[in-house]
């Protein structure tokens, strides 16, 4: 409770001296009291061929609205509603309302939102509260209090029950130009009755209410105008069982001193270095990181952490002839299973590479690898062409991903005022480990390549897009391969009228089911823009797969208003 009487009473003062300063009475009287804009988009969508028990009928609501008060105030409101049932991973709400209000250099957070601190702490996970986000001078302030997670234990087969989880926090930096320091604390708790015990078990497991409490400190600084350093330490204390039948106890660390844990606390910390020296005679960077994050480290304030690891690398950031070709990465050492626990413990070089060349106006390419590890949503080829219409994607659904590799290129034939002909190449591989709760893991291994040929006529307003497509799944139960074309025609009719048809065809092998099969996807779109605030956008799509046959219409109305 101190720390928040503290935050708030700084949270007073600062507001006392910002409404101090400037406040032109004059100015704001001669200005316009209200202004408003926004949008508006509702949609309804029908789909057939869903499982039985799926309401074939569904609407969605979006819209956002900004309103300003004499020149000074703004006040942005957005809204996202739909009557069907989401259910998506980690509890994330789909259905949302938040406002943010803006006063010179204030910016209030209310409904459901996100704020982010640091990597290590509050991480973009998604609140139902309130937060405030102040910069006056050269402090940055932001504060935020809410419901992480909402108290269920019915209809939850994506992500189990779940406790009602709050949260609090707050970051306070300072920066006058040449260093900053800064400061992070954020706590977060289980509600304990807020899932009778009853409805304690998912998947042959007992869930108990969490507490977490994180503290972090970071720093930066620039030397001589060409060295920049930069650091960051958090400390995170979990306790995985609040019971009452565990004594609480002092745990010796920095989140120690705010909080209090027992015998199911973890204490794990997360340090980051680097230095970075810039040679400007041949405006070359080059940098030394460490970083450091203990075994099982988390937080409650953020969905996926990479952890167990010491990366030690380089870093260079290089330009040539005039910005044409840019060459950046970093390589170095990566270690892993930091307490020797493990039996297959890796020292393993890591590296990460992006290069980009420009030969002409006509002619670029680039080139992307890495083996850092990092959370990604894989949104890769077979699964667009599978997924059934209408369906929410949840991008919350990440994969571990431990090596990419990409290589990419466009070359124009023809580019001029009434026509452009070009051709582009795009291949990327994904080797990825999808977790299983805290069972175990699998590889997956993902190849994607497309070639298009583009033509776009520019005084007619019609584009023709053919290309061939491959993908490959490795999985462990099963391989899945494909290879395909696709092509598609859109016209723009008077400016007003936009028509465009996209057909694709795979022919899929599985090696698991040891057959073949045609996948189909077939969508058609027409957008009509009845003038510049009003505009109707119809799409009706075919997906035919293995097993199942899926038809989609989607009638949508967009308004927008200054």
């Amino acid at each position: 409770m101190k720390t928040i009487y503290k935050c708030v009473c700084l949270i007073l003062g600062v507001f006392h001296i910002g409404f101090g300063q400037d406040f032109n009475i004059e100015k704001i009287t001669a200005s316009k009291p209200l202004k408003t804009s926004g949008g508006f988009n509702a949609s309804a969508l029908f789909t057939r061929g869903m499982p039985e028990g799926s309401n074939p009928f569904n609407y969605f609501l979006s819209g956002y609205m900004n309103v300003t008060a004499f020149n000074a105030l703004n006040i942005p409101v957005m809204l996202n509603y739909s009557d069907r049932k989401v259910n998506l991973s980690q509890g994330y709400s789909f259905n949302q309302v938040s406002v943010h209000p803006t006063y010179k250099w204030v910016t209030a957070h209310i409904g459901t939102t996100n704020m982010s601190f640091s990597p290590y702490t509050l991480n973009g996970h998604q609140f139902t509260g309130a937060g405030v986000e102040l910069s006056p001078e050269n402090w940055r302030i932001q504060v935020m209090s809410g419901r992480l997670l909402k108290g269920q234990y019915e209809d939850t087969l994506n992500t189990g029950p779940t406790f009602k989880r709050t949260g609090l926090g707050y970051k306070l930096e300072y920066n006058p130009g040449n260093f900053l320091v800064g400061t992070t604390f954020f706590s977060a708790k289980d509600q304990v009755g807020s899932i009778p015990e009853m409805y304690r078990k998912f998947n042959k497991q007992v869930l108990n209410p969490y507490e977490n409490t994180v503290v972090g400190v970071h720093f930066g600084a620039t030397l001589w105008s060409s060295v920049q350093l930069n650091g960051e330490y958090a400390n995170s204390l979990l306790t995985k069982d609040t019971s009452v039948l565990y004594e609480s106890v002092r745990v010796s660390s920095l989140a120690g001193l705010f909080k209090k844990g027992n015998a199911t606390s973890e204490s794990s910390h997360a340090l980051k270095l680097k230095a970075n020296y810039r040679i400007k005679a041949s405006n070359t960077i080059l940098g030394l990181s460490f970083e450091r994050i203990d075994p099982n480290y988390k937080t409650l304030g953020g969905y996926y952490f990479v952890n167990d690891l010491v990366n030690y690398t380089f870093t260079i950031h290089q330009n040539f002839s005039k910005g044409r070709y840019t060459l950046a990465g970093n390589a170095g050492l990566q270690q892993d299973d930091i307490k020797k626990t493990k039996m297959n413990k890796q020292n393993r070089f890591v590296g990460n590479i992006n290069a980009q060349a420009n030969f002409s106006k006509d002619l670029s390419m680039g080139f992307m690898f890495s083996n850092f590890q990092s959370y990604r949503f894989l949104n890769d080829t077979y699964s667009k062409i599978e997924r059934i219409p209408g369906q929410i994607v949840d991008t919350l659904n990440y994969s571990l991903v431990s090596s990419t590799l990409g290589y990419n290129l466009l070359n124009y034939f023809v580019k001029n005022e009434a026509r452009e002909v070009s051709v582009s190449f795009t291949t990327n591989y994904v080797a990825s480990q999808n977790l299983h709760g805290e069972t175990g893991r699998t590889k997956t291994d993902i190849v994607n390549s497309n070639l298009a040929l583009i033509w776009r006529f520019s005084k007619t307003d019609f584009s023709i897009q053919t290309a061939l497509s491959h993908f490959y799944n490795g999985m462990p139960d099963n391989k899945l391969s494909g290879l395909g074309p696709n092509i598609g025609l859109q016209k723009i009719v008077r400016k007003k009228l936009t028509l465009s048809l996209n057909t694709a065809a795979m022919q899929v092998s599985s090696q698991g089911l040891n057959e073949r099969y045609l996948s189909l996807n077939s969508q058609f779109n027409a957008g009509w823009a009845v003038n510049e605030n009003n505009r109707f956008n119809l799409n009706v799509g075919n997906v035919k797969n293995r097993q199942n046959s899926f038809l989609n219409g989607n009638l949508a109305y967009n308004y927008t208003f200054k």
